[in-house]
């Protein structure tokens, strides 16, 4: 039975997602990127491409010893940094996770974020993708805040 239990849990692992490499994972990462080149820029064409505006990110902060959750759309995200003024930029620490199964992606990294270039906080982003006809598109996502 135990051995039976390991080769269940070994065939999860290995079939339900993918650790990627090669172009896929650079299709996906560049997606990223370009969220990220968004954030610098706030050009909201730039954010309608790489964004699915129904899609939501999940944000994690601790403050005062309280966790807050908070949600925002994508289409939020890109209305709102049309009046921002501060230049902001984020970037990976170390190498991302980036797994995919067919039509589907997730990108897994720590990350740093500053603004006007001090850094504000870093954290840990999770990016959900799905490939569309244009190609991937991030559908939302998580995020945590740590200052």
């Amino acid at each position: 039975m135990r051995n039976a239990l390991i080769l269940v849990g070994f065939w999860l692992l290995t079939s339900c997602a993918t650790v990627t490499g090669g172009s896929e994972r650079q299709a996906v990462l560049g997606t990223v990127q370009g969220f990220f080149d968004f954030l610098a820029t706030r050009d909201p064409e730039l954010g309608a491409k790489v964004l699915l505006p129904e899609g939501v990110f999940v944000t994690v902060r601790e403050s005062n010893g309280k966790r807050r959750v908070g949600t925002f759309t994508n289409a939020q995200s890109i209305a709102r940094m049309r009046d921002q003024t501060q230049q902001m930029r984020e970037a990976f620490v170390g190498d991302p996770l980036v797994m995919v199964e067919g039509n589907v992606a997730m990108v897994w990294a720590r990350y740093v974020f500053e603004i006007d270039g001090q850094l504000s906080h870093t954290g840990v982003d999770v990016f959900n993708l799905v490939r569309t006809e244009a190609g991937w598109k991030i559908c939302g996502g998580a995020y945590t805040v740590i200052r």
